[in-house]
């Protein structure tokens, strides 16, 4: 599994501030439409995408508690590209 880190905290204040605060890295997962309007008058979700949302966390999770955790790195199993 590999992930990418695009810009973390500058977008999202809270983002930096839980790793400043507690020492963790935050994962954002996003699984709006582009035409979803967020936070607009208009606003609307896809509800099937709601539904792939929650499975997607639920095997995210699982494959997670796969992964090994390397020793002593402040950031849990993370190298420092952002890979396993």
């Amino acid at each position: 599994m590999e992930f990418s880190s695009i810009s973390p905290g500058r977008r999202l204040p809270v983002v930096a501030m839980l790793r400043d605060s507690l020492g963790i890295d935050t994962i954002l997962m996003g699984f709006a439409l582009p035409d979803d309007a967020i936070h607009a008058p208009d606003e609307k979700f896809h509800l099937p995408n709601f539904y792939k949302g929650i499975s997607t966390s639920i095997h995210f999770m699982a494959e997670m508690g796969r992964q090994p955790v390397i020793a002593g790195h402040p950031h849990g199993s993370f190298d420092a590209a952002g890979a396993f």
